[in-house]
């Protein structure tokens, strides 16, 4: 390395330079030879050459018997398997000596299916690739498997029959040929005629599945160069429960280096020959970015269906084929470095698009991308631990060897800076392993005062909900656009809303506690007219809100918010915008919306709340202004009568309005909803620990709902049902106290034949470990409650012969 040369190391991961400060190392090197290798390191010409393979397969076959029925068969079975796969289709056959093309292409396939047909050993082409075959198989270690097509094995063995009256004359090369059809036909393979009785397809598939199996187990030669993947991808394997015939949805998340994407790709060669077709799209987020979500639908259906160039003509089209074409298919999907919802919407929005027995395996950063579209598991992949990424380095910066005692210094220090993630690891290793000692002993002390600056800024924005006894909810609409947060110090006085059939654009205002005032950024576009909400603060304060959120053929191509309504806890205000798309609302009891976050670009794509606990709401909030008039001007039985009146009000309108403010206020929870219908009774169930089962009962429709609580003395608490006797019932027991409930998402409305009156029809639980359902049918209006930082402490709602409603109550974890 010359002298004064400046090296910048960037380590890029995923789609974006994720440098802790290491963006911009630049380290001056002094050395004037070539560096030294960390100690230890053996020479290459130590290492023993492994066979790299051009090819997977090698097809050997007689054209005349069987190009145009069982080979060409075979050749697209494995082409739809993503098996690369050799077949000459210009051999003429006719005389000429085999071509030094074809003898590179046998040496260069990891497998040589030979198929054995009644005329192969009368051409010297066929017989002249069985000896190169045979001769790879015993020095390059090439695997071979032979169809004995329309012949006995016995007869190519021994060359009986048509094989032993029918060898080209060439006196010099009999005997080789001979030799070779020994071999080969004493190797284990289909003899056709004895399999599956005789079905070539069903032969096929066996053939196929072999080779896939074989090519599975070889995955990854690489993979005992990557420290710490085998037991991570046997730890995945474990969660697909692949002897399970449902679909099911598993999610890979953590930092960016972690290695989710190794573990996801180790584990569909692994496993993808098990399933009827396979596609592994990576860089989900960033091809969504430059080629759209269209693109990526084409190219998940054509590797799955292994049909070229499949065109569509619009997301929405994509879907509608999907569901068409794959509904019946068990077939594997990862989606790799996913980061907007609205890609999963698109390539795998719903389990029914897939046939049973599928799999769909989501990597990920955004730990509540996999809790919004509800995941049956989510492998959380933890930072390599000391020792495995000690081995890492040594095999990065010394091809597989052990340093010496005086690098075990630098060995630990960049172990410690690394944190465990194995790209960073690997990048150090590489860089550090060609430098010397001086050279390294600089760029340790750059990256240690690089350290310090580089944790600050990563963890700047950590959140910080649970210290200030707030609940999120949300958010709902889409992944386009920039994220932005607003949390005021003080009450919300005013929202501007900019919109026109959609939500263009959010503004807010606020009275800080201080007396100053607060204004947001304008959060979207400039479309639109804008509407003021000025609230009559502090007595009129936000309780509410409900939304709608989709696409609108030619006004937005991508999911925005359409329309707002915010409640107060004196009116409501809007709707703005057009009610179009999936609905979603938030009404709150004993609590107050504080803040709101979401995603904005050209228009507002996204929104949540903020919300805490009303801490003054009372009966005492609502306000009788000409009471002490009207009492004045009355007598004493007079006065009794109507104070008395006053108290049966407040004991059977205002407490059973309000009966839980109280509570709520002292255990600084949310009550939401409930959603639903207004028939039945009333009902309520607050254990005062943790919620650890729920008996559904169900069919096409939710017709009760049981639970059962362990309060904080240890004992159990069960609930009444609430709703009538009908359909199934399914128990869900929580792992307590490690699972806890987070979410919950329903439809309700009525259902022609069943029920004619609004009752619940779907409920879907959310648990921080996994989902639970849909029970029932999803049918009707959707509404959610999604929560980021607390837990579903109980539930309220509704009952009769049916669940009529249902809403929660909901608390910080912390509490």
């Amino acid at each position: 390395m010359a002298i004064g040369t400046v090296v910048e190391v960037k380590i890029m991961l995923a789609e974006e330079e994720f440098d802790w400060g290491l963006t911009s190392w630049k380290f001056a090197m002094a050395s004037k030879s070539r560096p030294k290798p960390i100690s230890g390191c053996p020479s290459s010409s130590s290492l023993a050459p492994s066979p790299r393979w051009t090819y997977d397969v090698f097809l050997s076959f007689r054209g005349e018997d069987t190009r145009k029925s069982f080979v060409d068969h075979l050749y697209t079975a494995l082409q739809q398997k993503g098996i690369y796969t050799f077949k000459d289709d210009k051999r003429l056959e006719k005389g000429e000596a085999i071509s030094p093309e074809l003898l590179k292409a046998i040496e260069n396939a990891r497998f040589a299916v030979i198929v054995f047909s009644t005329n192969y050993a009368s051409s010297s082409w066929c017989l002249d690739e069985l000896v190169k075959i045979v001769e790879c198989k015993n020095s390059m270690g090439q695997t071979i498997l032979p169809v004995f097509y329309d012949v006995e094995p016995s007869n190519v063995r021994k060359q009986e029959g048509l094989f032993g009256e029918s060898f080209p004359k060439q006196e010099d090369k009999v005997l080789l040929w001979k030799a070779a059809l020994t071999e080969a036909g004493s190797i284990s393979g289909w003899d056709l005629r004895n399999t599956a009785n005789g079905h070539e397809s069903k032969c096929i598939q066996q053939i196929v599945g072999v080779i896939m199996s074989k090519l599975g187990d070889t995955v990854s030669s690489d993979v005992d160069n990557l420290v710490g993947v085998e037991c991570r991808v046997q730890k995945m394997i474990s969660l697909l429960a692949m002897g399970v015939e449902d679909v099911r949805i598993v999610g890979i998340r953590g930092v960016s280096g972690i290695g989710k994407t190794i573990i996801a790709k180790v584990t569909f060669d692994k496993i993808s020959n098990q399933f009827e077709g396979c596609s592994f799209l990576h860089e989900v987020g960033e091809s969504s970015k430059k080629y759209g979500r269209q693109a990526l639908q084409e190219k998940l259906l054509s590797e799955i269906l292994m049909e070229r160039d499949v065109k569509i003509k619009n997301v929405f089209e994509g879907i509608n084929v999907t569901k068409q074409r794959l509904r019946h298919k068990k077939v594997f999907v990862v989606l790799d470095d996913v980061d907007h919802a609205d890609q999963l919407e698109a390539l795998a929005g719903n389990r029914d698009w897939f046939g049973q027995g599928s799999r769909i395996i989501i990597t990920t950063r955004n730990k509540s991308l996999l809790y919004h579209n509800a995941v049956d598991e989510t492998y959380e992949v933890k930072a390599l631990n000391d020792s495995e990424a000690t081995q890492l380095f040594r095999l990065s910066a010394c091809k597989n060897s052990i340093a010496e005692e005086e690098d075990g210094k630098l060995t630990y220090h960049v172990v410690k800076f690394a944190g465990g993630l194995p790209l960073a690891v690997k990048v150090l290793g590489s860089f550090l392993g060609d430098t010397d000692n001086n050279e390294r002993k600089s760029a340790l002390q750059r990256l240690e005062k690089s350290q310090e600056d580089a944790v600050l800024r990563q963890f700047s924005t950590l959140n910080t909900l649970s210290q200030g006894g707030l609940l999120s909810a949300g958010p709902w609409g889409g992944e386009g656009g920039g994220e932005w947060s607003y949390k005021p110090k003080g009450a919300i006085v005013k929202i501007v809303i900019g919109h026109g059939r959609i939500i263009d654009s959010i503004m807010f205002k606020s009275n800080n506690e201080d007396g100053s005032q607060e204004y947001s950024p304008k959060f979207g576009g400039g479309g639109g007219g804008p509407t003021e909400i000025v609230f009559d603060s502090p007595a009129e304060y936000l309780t509410g809100i409900s939304l709608t959120y989709g696409a609108i053929k030619g006004i937005v191509g991508f999911i925005s918010i359409t329309s707002i309504l915010l409640r107060t806890n004196v009116r409501k205000y809007g709707r703005f915008g057009s009610e179009t798309g999936i609905s979603a609302s938030l009404p709150l009891k004993g609590g107050t919306i504080v803040g709101f976050y979401g995603r904005s670009g050209w228009t507002v794509n996204a929104l949540g709340i903020y919300a805490r606990p009303k801490r003054n709401a009372s009966c005492a909030s609502l306000e009788f202004k000409d009471l002490h008039s009207f009492l004045r001007d009355r007598d004493e039985a007079e006065r009794g009568s109507a104070l008395g009146s006053l108290h049966k009000l407040e004991e059977d309108e205002i407490l059973r309005q309000f009966s839980t403010w109280d509570a709520l206020s002292k255990q600084g929870s949310l009550c939401a909803g409930p959603w639903g219908g207004e028939g039945g009774r009333e009902w309520n169930y607050e254990p005062s620990g943790a919620i650890t089962k729920i008996v559904i009962g169900h069919g096409r429709i939710i017709d009760s709902i049981m639970f059962k609580g362990k309060n904080d003395d240890g004992l159990e608490e069960y609930s009444p049902k609430f709703g009538g006797h009908g359909g199934g019932t399914t128990q869900i027991d929580f792992d307590h106290p490690s699972e806890y409930l987070t979410g919950i998402s329903l439809t309700y409305g009525t259902i022609r034949g069943v029920v004619d009156y609004t009752s619940i029809t779907s409920l879907r639980f959310i648990t921080n470990v996994k989902a639970y359902g849909p029970f029932g049918s999803e049918t009707g209006t959707f509404a959610s409650f999604p929560s980021r930082d607390g837990v579903i402490a109980g539930f309220h709602g509704r009952a009769g012969s049916t669940l009529d409603a249902i809403g929660i109550y909901a608390k910080p974890k912390y509490s």
